[in-house]
């Protein structure tokens, strides 16, 4: 009997040790997934609010939103013209048109200034007569042009951004234009187009989103880029060139421009966490409940937008910290990536970004104290001994300084003037001397530094 009972306590235990085992795993799995969707439940709960905050601040936060802050920020008045513009730009006849004409082509142009020789003039100058009519078009409705609002369906990554790519080829067509006048020292036909170029790269901005932006910026470069060969043959006149001054001033600060843009990137992107549609366009095919990664993306875009922008070697410094800072993201634990993997893949190189916003203030400043010297020299016949001496223009050299420690490179040298900034990768930190000349084995950012910072002047008069 007692040999009985053992047995029966044996199958006992070893039964309640089976179920145990049946059991247990099923029960971490239920606890497991009990945590999770109440983790998940709160970070919903966390995201609506901050959600909620953002829209009370007038800031997008999905496609709806970003098309009323797009229409906030942008005038419907000429769309339909610059839609016109482009329309004609793409005709087979305007592309046939194009054959061995430089800069709009992959024609390899010499460089377009006075007492060179052009290659490609015959075929530029046909093409330009050709399109008489487009080119002064396009003059009228880029000087003073406001943010424009093109017919545009918000669908966040998604979202097509034709008219603003379709830009850069217009802005090829007033570079083109501006650098014949150019050679033909004709004061007029430069100023229009430096302003028209000026006045071009405002047509995308009130695209809330970094792309756009960047082609803004890359068409302001050209406008520099046009103006900087202008002044260095001094080809404008007094009245021409106090007519570009106060638009080169207008962009010697970031404004609110930069933290639009970063709000605009974040409206953008948000619709992914939570729509398993949008987030196809970076190729995640399902997403679960993202609040976690959501949240964290609302962290780091807060923490861009609180960085000063007054001073632009505090916002150079501090993205550069805020990138490292996020780099580390990717040594975290576990759950800390799982919580991180759309982030990752969506969040922009805001510290990139801000070297391109820094480039385009650092490049207006010194752009405008090379017009300030070109002014000071038709007033006195002289260039000036030291950039102070432009207080009478009037400009404020230390205003118009790359940072509040620092100020521009300026030399006179055998009566010829000298003015630099820094490099293509660091316009804040100023060298000791201007960049040197051209090398044979010169690399892409040299060139860069040499063609953007340094403004060589001679003297005229």
């Amino acid at each position: 009997m007692h040999t009985q009972n053992e047995k029966a306590s044996k199958r006992s235990c070893l039964f309640l040790l089976i179920l145990v085992f049946l059991v247990l795993p099923f029960s971490f799995i239920v606890l497991g997934l009990m945590l999770w969707v109440g983790r998940e439940s709160a970070g919903n709960r966390l995201l609506a609010a901050r959600k909620a905050t953002i829209t009370k601040q007038g800031l997008p936060i999905d496609d709806a939103s970003m098309d009323e802050f797009f229409k906030d920020r942008t005038d419907p008045t000429n769309a339909a013209a610059w839609q016109g513009i482009l329309a004609t730009m793409k005709t087979e006849d305007f592309k046939t048109s194009l054959k061995g004409v430089a800069i709009l082509t992959d024609v390899v142009e010499e460089r377009i200034v006075p007492d060179h020789e052009w290659k490609e003039e015959a075929a530029s100058l046909a093409f330009l007569e050709k399109w008489k009519t487009l080119r002064t078009e396009v003059v009228q409705l880029s000087i003073d042009a406001k943010p424009v609002r093109f017919p545009t369906i918000f669908d966040s990554f998604s979202t097509l951004l034709n008219e603003v790519q379709e830009l850069r080829q217009v802005a090829k067509l007033l570079e083109l234009q501006g650098r014949v006048g150019l050679r033909a020292r004709n004061s007029t036909i430069v100023r229009e187009n430096v302003d028209a170029l000026l006045g071009l790269s405002q047509v995308p901005t009130g695209y809330p989103d970094l792309v756009s932006q960047l082609v803004a910026i890359a068409i302001d470069g050209i406008a520099i880029g046009l103006l900087k060969d202008a002044l260095e043959y001094d080809v404008l006149d007094e009245a021409d060139l106090q007519k570009l001054l106060p638009k080169i001033l207008s962009a010697v600060k970031l404004n609110g421009d930069w933290k639009a843009t970063v709000a605009g990137e974040r409206g953008l992107t948000l619709p992914i966490f939570t729509d398993p549609e949008k987030a196809k366009a970076i190729g995640i095919t399902s997403v679960p409940s993202r609040a976690r990664d959501a949240l964290l993306y609302l962290d780091l875009t807060d923490e861009v937008l609180e960085i000063p922008v007054e001073n632009l070697a505090e916002l150079k410094a501090k993205l550069h910290d805020f990138e490292l800072k996020f780099d580390e993201t990717a040594k975290a634990g576990l759950l800390a990536q799982f919580d991180s993997i759309i982030t990752k893949q969506t969040f922009p190189s805001w510290r990139a970004a801000g070297d391109a916003f820094i480039r385009r203030a650092v490049l207006h400043r010194i752009a405008a104290i090379a017009v300030g010297i070109r002014l000071y020299e038709d007033r006195h016949a002289s260039l000036p001994d030291s950039l102070e001496a432009l207080s009478e223009i009037p400009l404020d050299i230390k205003l118009l300084s790359p940072t509040n420690n620092t100020s521009f490179g300026y030399r006179k040298d055998g009566g010829n003037a000298k003015l630099w900034g820094g490099s293509y990768n660091d316009p804040l930190t100023i060298a000791v001397e201007p960049h040197a000349a051209q090398t044979e084995n010169e690399d892409d950012s040299a060139k860069y530094s040499r063609k953007l910072f340094l403004w060589e002047l001679p003297a005229t008069k």
